[in-house]
């Protein structure tokens, strides 16, 4: 009964964003206007302070549509649309939900963040280094503590994946010099992987990133 309640509330919030109906406030991004709830938005993010209280809106222009649009479809759904679609690449997939942990961050969207987090990981197998390495800006450019996470995922991937290899070495070194938290990252997760079973390969590892870093 509980689980019933709980779907029908969902559905009745997904209505009132689909009508406007006894909306109290507007969110702006670029031309698109959404008539929304300050009860729903309010509660879930700290959206309130970027109210105008002159014009009772709250503008989001400086982000893109379409990550707006899906922060406010899990505002009042608990989700929001992950494209599995042909024409969708793996790679834009996960520049999608980086970019939606990074908005998550920054209006303190908990739920948001994990469901993001839920659907990276979930793309990450079938990705390979050349797919996510665009990610790495986003994630990395993301300033608050709760990003550590995310940049774990993709830390752990690169290492445990074995794409510190001499194949990788002009893709990682590129990477690395944008972002050298990223590759102090990697650099100090290998050294705490040297003394596994594979301890000899991590040691190689270790000394080509001392090339690539070079």
């Amino acid at each position: 009964m509980a689980s019933n309640h709980g779907l029908a509330v969902l559905d009745g919030f997904r209505d009132l964003l689909k009508s406007g109906e006894f909306s109290d406030i507007a969110i702006i991004c670029g031309e698109r206007r959404f008539a929304v709830h300050k009860v729903v938005i309010f509660s879930l993010s700290i959206l309130k302070a970027s109210q105008s209280f002159a014009t009772n809106t709250i503008d989001l222009s400086h982000h893109d549509l379409h990550l707006v649009a899906r922060m406010i479809e899990y505002f009042y759904s608990g989700t929001y649309d992950d494209p599995t679609d042909e024409d969708t690449s793996i790679g834009s997939r996960l520049i999608l939900h980086a970019e939606m942990f990074a908005l998550a961050d920054k209006y303190d969207v908990p739920g948001l963040g994990e469901k993001a987090i839920q659907y990276f990981q979930s793309i990450l197998p079938n990705a390979h280094l050349a797919e996510y390495v665009p990610c790495i800006r986003t994630i990395y450019g993301s300033t608050l503590y709760s990003s550590a996470r995310f940049r774990e995922i993709i830390v752990n991937h690169v290492v445990e994946q074995g794409y510190m290899g001499e194949e990788n070495e002009k893709l990682l070194k590129a990477a690395f010099i944008e972002n050298p938290r990223f590759g102090w990252d990697c650099y100090t997760q290998l050294q705490s992987n040297t003394q596994d079973a594979s301890g000899g390969s991590r040691r190689t590892e270790l000394a080509l990133f001392d090339t690539i870093w070079k």
